[in-house]
């Protein structure tokens, strides 16, 4: 809750620099427009993306090395590792986690994507907009860039004819 409130807030104040170093105003009707986006559809495409296959097959060789030089400490490392990952997407997949890890990834495309949708700003959680804000979903846009299959496509349309879930009623042996 407290990521979602300073990234709303932070949303808020880059908005007012751009309002402010632009000119621009509700009274001459200039829009911001802001690139929304749903972040359980972009964790779901970068869980099923080749760069995340390649994590995990960096993951996998770290852990056959270790295995190899009989290093149990390290092995075990990696496996809380691998489990922590596990538990991160499922909660940003079919829960409402934060995704900045895999922002973070994408860091160097977002002016492109922004550009490319005509959008000033990207942000997955606005809480309130004026009337001067234009949202722009841009979900499909972002996912995009992790290159999703047809079959993730698929099921990222699937994904969000659904309603997140709280992850911690699950039950991991289902």
């Amino acid at each position: 809750m407290k990521a979602r409130l300073f990234t709303a807030m932070l949303t808020c104040v880059v908005a007012a620099c751009f309002v402010a170093a632009t000119g621009c105003s509700a009274d001459d009707g200039a829009e911001i427009r802001v690139g929304t986006f749903n972040t359980r559809a972009v964790a779901l495409a970068w869980g099923r993306s080749d760069a995340f296959q390649d994590w995990v097959g960096d993951l996998r060789r770290r852990a056959s090395e270790a295995e190899e030089a009989e290093d149990t400490a390290l092995v075990a490392e990696i496996g809380k590792e691998a489990a922590a990952q596990q538990d991160r997407m499922h909660r940003q997949v079919f829960g409402e986690d934060p995704i900045d890890d895999i922002l973070e990834r994408m860091l160097e495309a977002l002016p492109g994507i922004a550009q490319a949708a005509g959008v000033d700003i990207i942000d997955s959680d606005i809480l309130y907009h004026g009337p001067s804000v234009e949202l722009v979903d841009i979900t499909d846009e972002m996912a995009a860039y992790w290159e999703p299959s047809e079959e993730t496509v698929q099921m990222i349309g699937e994904l969000l004819e659904t309603e997140p879930v709280d992850v911690d009623d699950l039950d991991p042996t289902e």
